[in-house]
């Protein structure tokens, strides 16, 4: 699949899809041998957006195959599942694999009961060896899941693995966090591990594109995605500052045992103490262990909300100010993106029951449009129909122009190119039909000379 160019987006998508791309490329890579990759169907469109078939065959994917239990007809050495944490994944994963070791456990035996005593050695390097199990999840580990594993008596046999794909972008201006059963999850579940997904990949998109200095919305849950945005930037500044300081004191360390070893070598080894450094990076410095960094901000000031007289019940507003630590600014890049606007789905239930009236909106409400862009629809031509897929994304001009526009505007421009179009092809006939009778005019002239 070719993916969409990014180059002309208003952030720096193309670096986030890099990211995603090279996470994706370095968990394959991690697993040596031929690979029988087995993906979570919400998963096989985004992923597809990140590596092509090309790219998984030179990191020797023999196969691709959708999670939907049963067993697998492989003979690579390495099994890989890339899963979204679902509970109800882990019974089809669970089966896979047994189903898997069962196989290969009774065509061994039925090998070795049919060999005798006698060639026995000799068949044995014909006996299929188990395929190791590598489970990774996206984006992130699921105790419930791992309990749910071991329960299921298949924890044993797989090696677990974090996959950090948050935001994967589709287009010039959407990215895509795949949560399908959010709004199920938050409101008739209570879950609400999907928010703290949302807001990582927020966090991931700032990291790149710089940090928004305004995040806005209305709701308790994008409330909720705000708060876990600032404790995941505070947490990252904290990190960068303590490994500052690990560093500063590593060196002030190294330079003291550096002036000092001439003088300390002769005096242990005459008493028969040896000298032991403190590998304490705080050891002899002011700065102590999580209580202060040297009077500096730990992180931006706390958020304060703006005073306005016509502020929107329920809604909130919050503003960080970057100022500056002993490393340099908090942030060394220049912001990208102005605002962040969070809108709970309970502020407006109305609008996904509309009818969408663009180009692209009709399409998805006749025919749907997966989220790999592919439209499905039936050639029409005889009784028995094919279906026939077509991509439909901006890297089609036609409709990258018409994509956004009203149906009535899409289908005047649609009618103008087909009279253009038809225009053209006649003038092409007209131009053939010439040229064709210039040239029987010219071997009539041709013959007649002969004639004479």
């Amino acid at each position: 699949m070719s993916s969409v160019d990014l180059s002309s987006s208003a952030i720096d998508l193309e670096k986030v899809r890099s990211d995603a791309s090279n996470s994706l490329i370095h968990a394959l890579e991690s697993r040596i041998g031929r690979k029988a990759l087995v993906l979570d169907p919400r998963l096989g469109a985004p992923l597809m957006h990140l590596v092509n078939m090309n790219t998984l065959r030179q990191l020797d994917v023999d196969r691709l195959y959708y999670l939907e239990g049963g067993t697998l007809e492989t003979t690579s050495s390495e099994i890989v599942f890339i899963v979204k944490p679902r509970l109800e994944l882990m019974h089809k994963l669970a089966e896979v694999v047994m189903s898997v070791r069962d196989e290969i456990e009774r065509s061994n035996a039925a090998s070795r009961a049919g060999a005798g005593a006698n060639i026995r050695s000799t068949l044995a390097t014909k006996l299929r060896s188990m395929p190791n199990f590598s489970v990774f999840f996206v984006p992130r580990v699921s105790d419930a899941c791992i309990e749910i594993l071991k329960h299921l008596n298949v924890f044993q046999y797989i090696v677990i693995s974090q996959l950090q794909i948050n935001a994967v972008p589709i287009e010039r201006d959407v990215f895509l966090v795949e949560h399908e059963c959010a709004w199920r999850d938050l409101a008739v579940e209570k879950d609400t591990s999907c928010l703290f997904d949302i807001a990582q990949a927020l966090h991931n998109v700032q990291k790149v594109c710089g940090e928004s200095p305004l995040v806005t919305g209305k709701g308790s849950a994008s409330k909720e995605v705000a708060e876990i945005m600032e404790r995941l930037r505070r947490e990252e500044y904290a990190q960068k500052e303590l490994e500052a300081d690990r560093w500063n004191g590593r060196r002030d360390d190294d330079n003291d045992v550096g002036s000092s070893t001439s003088s300390t070598a002769s005096s242990d080894d005459a008493s028969g103490v040896s000298y032991q450094e403190d590998s304490s990076p705080f050891s002899k410095t002011v700065t102590d262990w999580g209580i202060d960094f040297g009077n500096l901000p730990i992180g931006p000031e706390r958020w304060r909300k703006k005073k306005t007289k016509n502020k929107i019940p329920g809604s909130f507003e919050v503003r960080t100010k970057h100022r500056p630590t002993a490393t340099g600014p908090h942030t060394t890049l220049t912001p990208q993106i102005d605002m962040i606007l969070l809108i709970d789905r309970d502020v407006d239930m109305v609008t996904p029951l509309c009818t969408q009236t663009t180009y692209e909106g009709l399409i998805d409400e006749v025919l749907g449009i997966s989220g790999s862009h592919v439209v499905e629809f039936d050639d029409g031509e005889d009784e028995k129909f094919k279906k026939i897929k077509a991509k439909l994304d901006s890297n089609d001009p036609l409709f990258h122009e018409l994509r956004d526009k009203n149906f009535g505007h899409a289908c005047v421009e649609l009618q103008r190119k087909s009279q253009a179009m038809q225009a053209e092809y006649r003038d092409m006939q007209d131009t053939r039909d010439d040229d064709e009778s210039m040239g029987s005019m010219g071997n009539q002239s041709e013959t007649k000379k002969n004639r004479v």
